[in-house]
């Protein structure tokens, strides 16, 4: 529900310009927002909540980067960054969502997770 929330105030209510450093801003503050949440509830070992922090983790370097190369560099030049976001970004996304459905390590995130140390047994 929070992720949903986010995308939908992302689009009404832009906090700054251009979009991508504006939905780069609300996948940040939803990241924070789930980790009080998280903090808040004790509730780590959800698959759902794994795969929505690193979808929404992968999407803010995604647009980081996109950012980066179109607001600040001001590159027209066309190369592979911009099929990696367009594809990056709605791949996160339906892997968000597959999550938020059947709530199973269906890719093995949190194993790989584990095996880095990054989450608790």
């Amino acid at each position: 529900m929070m992720m949903a929330i986010s995308y939908v105030i992302s689009d009404l209510f832009p906090v700054v310009s251009p979009n991508y450093l504006n939905w780069l801003v609300y996948d940040l503050l939803t990241i924070v927002a789930l980790g009080l949440w998280i903090k808040h509830k004790r509730i780590s070992s959800f698959p759902a909540i794994c795969y929505v922090v690193c979808g929404l983790s992968l999407n803010a370097l995604i647009m980081a980067a996109i950012y980066y190369d179109l607001c600040i560099r001001l590159n027209v030049e066309y190369w592979w960054l911009w099929p990696v976001y367009s594809f990056g970004v709605n791949l996160v996304d339906i892997m968000m969502i597959t999550a938020l459905v059947l709530n199973k390590d269906y890719l093995g995130l949190m194993r790989l997770l584990r095996k880095a140390g990054l989450l608790k047994a």
